[in-house]
């Protein structure tokens, strides 16, 4: 938080400096949260292709004859997510 001194010297300029002020901030928000949606956007794309990857394991796991079990302590994905690959590839496991 700023000082009340900071406060008060903001609060003194005059209506032209207040303003370009007033738009500096705005640009510093807008720069902020940019930056935040593109951390997003990167770690949406990060977990997605995770777990395509993960998914890919467990189908070439699943296509071997690896059980459910082992796919999943494998790949990380949960039992019933292996149970849906298999089901999806066709194998009664």
């Amino acid at each position: 938080m700023k000082s009340a001194s900071q406060k008060l010297d903001i609060l003194k300029l005059d209506p032209a400096d207040r303003k370009a002020y007033d738009q500096y901030l705005e640009a510093q928000r807008s720069d902020a949260s940019f930056v935040e949606t593109v951390k997003l956007e990167i770690t949406t794309a990060v977990n997605e292709a995770l777990k395509s990857r993960e998914e890919e394991i467990a189908e070439a796991g699943l296509l071997e004859g690896l059980s459910i079990g082992i796919v999943s302590k494998l790949t990380g994905l949960s039992t019933l997510e292996v149970q849906n690959i298999a089901a999806r590839l066709g194998l009664n496991k």
